[in-house]
C-alpha cells in the first residue's frame, strides 16, 4: 500500500515492490547507473506516483472500524497443569524456569540425541559466551 501525497489517485497496480524499487525510482529520476543486481531487475515504483499533479496535502476521511461488542472466544494455550492444549509439551515453555529448561538440554546432551541430530553442545562458559573486545579489534 503506498500513502503519500503524489500518490496516482484510483490507481491500482498488482506489481511486487521491494525496499529496492525506491532504488530503481531515484536511478530513474537522475539517470544513475544500478548498484546492484536487484535494483537493476527490481520494479520501478515512479509508475505509482502522479508527480503532474499538485499533491494532495488534506487530511482524507476514513472509515470508522466497527467495534466488537464482545471478547473473541478461544482455547487458553496451556492447561492449569502447565501441558499443552494437544496433550504435549509446549517448547521454550515460559511456564518452565531457566532450571528446568537447561535440565532438558542436559537429558538431550546426555541421550545423544544431539550428537545423532549433528549438533555438538559445549556447555556455556563466560569464556564462550563473552568476547573481549581485544579480540575483535577494538581497543579499550
Amino acid at each position: 500500500m503506498l500513502v503519500s501525497p503524489d500518490a496516482r489517485r484510483g490507481y491500482v497496480d498488482h506489481s511486487i515492490y521491494g525496499f529496492e524499487s525506491i532504488l530503481k525510482m531515484i536511478r530513474y529520476r537522475y539517470g544513475l547507473a544500478p548498484l546492484t543486481p536487484r535494483d537493476l531487475f527490481a520494479n520501478n515504483i515512479a509508475a505509482a506516483f502522479d508527480f503532474e499533479s499538485d499533491p494532495r496535502l488534506e487530511v482524507p476521511t476514513l472509515p470508522t472500524p466497527p467495534i466488537m461488542s464482545s471478547a473473541c472466544g478461544g482455547t487458553p494455550i496451556l492447561d492449569s497443569s502447565g501441558v499443552g492444549v494437544d496433550d504435549g509439551p509446549l517448547l521454550a515453555d515460559p511456564v518452565l524456569g531457566p532450571e528446568a529448561q537447561s535440565a532438558g538440554m542436559q537429558a538431550l546432551h546426555t541421550s545423544g540425541s544431539l550428537e545423532r541430530m549433528g549438533f555438538q553442545y559445549r556447555k556455556a562458559t563466560p569464556a564462550t559466551l563473552y568476547s573481549h573486545p581485544s579480540s575483535m579489534g577494538l581497543r579499550v
